[in-house]
């Protein structure tokens, strides 16, 4: 080890064979490397596992005899892939995590179209690099853009074989919004015909998320297991039954997530099961409900017993002709008052509903435990926002500590923090989209009273800035 001594540097430099980071183990190194990597942000050019293993002879020997360091794969690097095929043969036998964005399109007027890092052109040989380690996979996503291609993918899917160590299974088709039919018959129906990936063994699949994509539903349906499932965009003459859906669910006793986005089980309300059908999902904390019709959730809500729900987003529910607003969706949640699932809820998100006053307040007053509120105001009416004020001298919600917005300005948010903290309930966290209207003297005062953040969205993704 290195010694002191007593003119600069003070330090004596170190015998080469004794400096501390060479006297770890390789264990302890290798864990280092991993945990480096893993704290990497995605877009790092070179990774970290490639600056590690470029340090020293020690170091890289390390680093190259640390397969999990080089099993993640995205194909971003463009063809001949050769990066990519370096990492698969790194990695060895150490759990793939596989992603491919073929989210490309073509402009014919472009000479360097940069819209996605993988073309479909590309696929096969991607394949070919992919396929035969199918028993190692432990992740794969892949994003396209076009119906045609998503079918060949769950072709070649389909005869690939078991993927026994496939823990995580991500298959999004963006589908077009220029298609005024979109939500009632997929596209082309040529194709419309179910596939199953991997012939349905992948015992150890947990998470599965759809979007546009459908699949032999009955067969998965035997196949369950799940403890994430994310259903969305499904054309109605393509989505499961509510026989397969109801088994899917039941028999993935650990699901702990459900999100259904414009999708869901097929057919009307009025052809489903009558009630007292209930469906028990005992681990399920986190429901989601976008873009469906309010008829479909209130019959959902009435089928599903959610003993551990903690975390609701209801968004942009649409309205029959008869159904002046959101109001029964609330009441539904406000149940009896004492049993309903507000009164359990944690968190809740909620944009483009409107409601009377009297049905918020009905809301808020059974959600006692509640902390994170996340309001889209923008097409919601102003009764979820403005019935955060208190009243009468007490404050619904008393637990709400953190509150993120959109459609709300510097001064109602200013408002709001003021009146809580007089009725002793006071917020700590405020989040505002960037696009609202906040002066720096609201800044300024919110800073001083709560932990204050924007947000926005860059390349589509939510980013909190502090402005």
């Amino acid at each position: 080890m290195p010694g002191f001594s007593k003119t600069p540097p003070y330090i004596t430099p170190p015998v080469p064979d004794q400096t501390p980071i060479n006297v770890l183990p390789v264990e302890i190194l290798a864990i280092i490397f991993n945990s480096g990597a893993d704290m990497q942000a995605e877009s790092a050019n070179p990774g970290f596992e490639v600056l590690v293993s470029h340090v020293c002879q020690r170091w890289r020997t390390v680093a190259l005899k640390a397969a999990t360091l080089w099993n993640r794969v995205s194909f971003d690097e463009g063809p001949p892939f050769e990066r990519s095929r370096t990492y698969i043969e790194r990695s060895r036998k150490a759990p793939l995590y596989i992603e491919i964005n073929c989210d490309a399109l073509y402009h014919e007027d472009d000479e360097d179209p940069t819209n996605g890092p993988v073309f479909p052109e590309d696929l096969p040989a991607i394949y070919g690099l992919i396929l035969p380690h199918v028993g190692c996979w432990r992740s794969f996503k892949i994003m396209v853009r076009s119906p045609t291609i998503m079918h060949r993918v769950l072709l070649v899917l389909s005869s690939a074989g078991p993927a026994p160590e496939l823990h995580k299974l991500v298959l999004i088709y963006f589908m077009p919004n220029d298609r005024n039919d979109a939500d009632e018959f997929f596209y082309p129906a040529s194709l419309r015909e179910p596939l199953l990936p991997f012939g349905g063994i992948a015992p150890n699949l947990r998470h599965l998320e759809l979007w546009g994509v459908h699949l032999d539903w009955e067969c998965a349906a035997s196949r369950a297991g799940l403890e994430t499932l994310q259903l969305a965009y499904h054309a109605r003459d393509v989505r499961p039954s509510f026989a397969a859906f109801a088994h899917i669910l039941s028999s993935s006793p650990a699901l702990r997530r459900l999100a259904l986005i414009e999708s869901g089980p097929a057919g009307g309300v009025e052809n489903w099961p009558e009630l007292p059908l209930r469906i028990r999902l005992g681990d399920v904390d986190q429901l989601v409900f976008v873009f469906l019709y309010q008829s479909v959730v209130l019959a959902l809500l009435a089928r599903l017993e959610l003993p551990a729900l903690r975390h609701l987003t209801l968004g942009d529910l649409d309205l029959e002709e008869d159904a002046g607003d959101h109001g029964a969706v609330l009441r539904a949640l406000v149940g009896d008052g004492e049993g309903g699932l507000a009164r359990q809820l944690e968190s809740l998100e909620v944009a483009g509903l409107r409601a009377k006053e009297a049905d918020v307040r009905a809301l808020y007053n059974v959600m006692p435990g509640l902390q994170t509120f996340e309001l889209d105001a923008l097409q919601a009416g102003g009764h979820f926002f403005n019935c955060l004020l208190p009243a009468e001298g007490a404050a619904p919600l008393p637990c709400l500590e953190s509150l993120k917005t959109t459609g709300i300005s510097g001064r109602q948010m200013c408002a709001i923090v003021k009146a809580r903290a007089a009725a002793n309930m006071p917020l700590k966290r405020v989040s505002m989209a960037r696009g609202d209207v906040v002066s720096s003297k609201q800044r300024t005062w919110l800073r001083k009273r709560v932990d204050f953040t924007r947000f926005g969205y860059v390349n589509g993704y939510s980013d909190s800035m502090d402005d």
